[in-house]
């Protein structure tokens, strides 16, 4: 599986972006993403792309387009106070599109996170930690 394009990008956001915004700026914002995820997990996919990375992308893609169109920015890295004055607004589609930024959030994080459990050493990790927890309780419950 390839990384997300700006078909993919324009399908999952569906007919409201079907030619807005530019082909170029989504490319740019997918670009920015894929470096982004690539310096995260240490990782070039160059075989082929997981699912969860896939996702990942192109969530975050979503949600730069979505802050593109609230904002009128043009950049990958959205200003947060922009952000923040937009939840003061009143009108029914910002709140709309808000709350789907959000959902895209979390979700691209999930599959982050998905990602990272997947990856064996990560998971080893996790299992010792849980296992180490799981004995301390025992012992403080024996314990008089």
């Amino acid at each position: 599986m390839p990384f997300p394009t700006v078909s993919d990008v324009r399908e999952k956001l569906g007919t409201a972006y079907s030619d807005n915004p530019s082909n170029p700026v989504i490319q740019s914002f997918l670009d920015r993403r894929i470096a982004q995820i690539k310096e995260l997990t240490g990782n070039d996919f160059s075989d082929s792309v997981p699912e969860t990375i896939f996702l990942w992308v192109l969530n975050y893609t979503c949600i730069d387009v979505l802050v593109n169109d609230l904002t009128g920015n043009d950049s990958a890295d959205a200003l947060d106070y922009a952000i923040g004055e937009l939840r003061e607004s009143k009108d029914e589609n910002v709140k709309l599109k808000l709350n789907i930024i959000q959902v895209l959030k979390e979700s691209a994080d999930l599959a982050l996170k998905q990602f990272f459990m997947q990856q064996k050493n990560y998971y080893n990790y996790e299992s010792e930690v849980e296992e180490e927890y799981e004995r301390s309780l025992i012992f403080r419950r024996s314990s008089p």
